[in-house]
């Protein structure tokens, strides 16, 4: 969440915060949005070219271009706050409307492991080099490559995983367990694999999912259905389940009834990978209150907590996050 200061005679007498309610509106012009573009790549320094350095992904240089973003944002003198009301809305504001030449200097597509199993019971945040979304959860991993360059994302599973898969139509998402592939037809659902027992749950909250191996097709699932399969077996009985019941573990830990800000923040840093920081410490001590469903990502918890505070939150050029607001009392 973001407070803006702008001024009416910025950008040629004309009104850039007006131009930037109409982007987020989805009212403003071609003609708007090309003057809205041309401000932000006159501000830049050098060609307008962001290169992806060896290892970096997609996601992360767009964080680069965000802190480049914010700080022209932070030249501009104070008039009057405009509040963002959805997450991460105003972080992505110039980053998805304009053409980027990127290219990557290195070959390599490293593989990416993500673990849950050293911290306890808590359940563990990740978005995928293609924006996708999976809670892990506690005593679980995750193997997946720096980026999705190939025909199809690809990705494997020990332990339990809830996905939000961003669909795109040429580059299907696949999940391997074991023996078992899974492939996303639809968006979210779970996989159940404990690889002492090789039992396979695989669980759609909505879309359609196809569970599979080498050898044939066992089943194609939809929203509120699920299997239990053994590697060995040949055919798979489908169940009608309560989905909601079902998830309720990746909700853990996200649901704060008067907790210590300071308190829920210690919880993030687990949960996402990030480093909080209270610029104000009588912050910390404040009470919040809040509920969220367990795959939201970090930007959008932190815009729905800091408002119950009256509170902002910015990330800096380090990928830390700063929280800035009054104590309470």
């Amino acid at each position: 969440m973001w407070y803006y200061h702008i001024t009416d005679d910025f950008m040629d007498n004309s009104n850039l915060q007006q131009l930037i309610d109409k982007y987020l509106q989805g009212t403003i012009s071609v003609e708007e949005k090309e003057r809205l573009l041309l401000w932000y790549r006159q501000q830049q320094e050098e060609e307008n070219i962001w290169e992806l350095a060896p290892g970096e992904t997609e996601q992360q240089v767009g964080e680069r271009m965000k802190a480049n973003i914010w700080a022209q944002m932070d030249n501009i003198p104070v008039r009057k706050r405009v509040y963002w009301p959805y997450a991460a809305v105003a972080a992505a504001l110039l980053l998805v409307s304009f053409s980027i030449l990127m290219w990557n200097k290195s070959t390599s597509n490293e593989q990416q492991v993500a673990f849950s199993k050293s911290e306890g019971s808590a359940n563990r945040f990740i978005l995928l080099p293609d924006s996708s979304r999976v809670v892990l959860r506690a005593g679980s991993k995750l193997s997946y490559p720096n980026t999705f360059d190939d025909a199809t994302r690809e990705v494997s599973l020990e332990g339990e995983a809830y996905f939000d898969i961003k669909h795109r139509n040429n580059q299907p998402f696949i999940i391997h367990t074991g023996e078992i592939k899974t492939t996303v037809l639809g968006t979210a659902f779970t996989i159940k694999y404990p690889t002492d027992s090789k039992q396979i749950e695989v669980l759609v909250e909505r879309g359609k999912v196809r569970v599979e191996n080498e050898k044939q097709v066992f089943v194609e699932l939809v929203a509120d259905q699920k299997i239990d399969l053994k590697e060995s077996q040949l055919k798979a009985k489908v169940e009608k389940i309560n989905t909601a019941l079902a998830l309720s573990w990746k909700r853990q830990d996200m649901s704060f009834d008067a907790l210590a800000f300071g308190d829920i923040a210690k919880n993030l840093e687990k949960r996402y990978g990030v480093k909080l920081h209270f610029i104000n410490p009588a912050l910390e001590n404040c009470p919040v209150s809040g509920k969220f469903t367990g795959s939201e990502t970090i930007e959008e918890v932190l815009l729905n907590i800091c408002a119950t505070r009256n509170a902002i939150y910015r990330k800096t050029a380090d990928g830390e996050y700063e929280i800035q607001g009054e104590g309470c009392q």
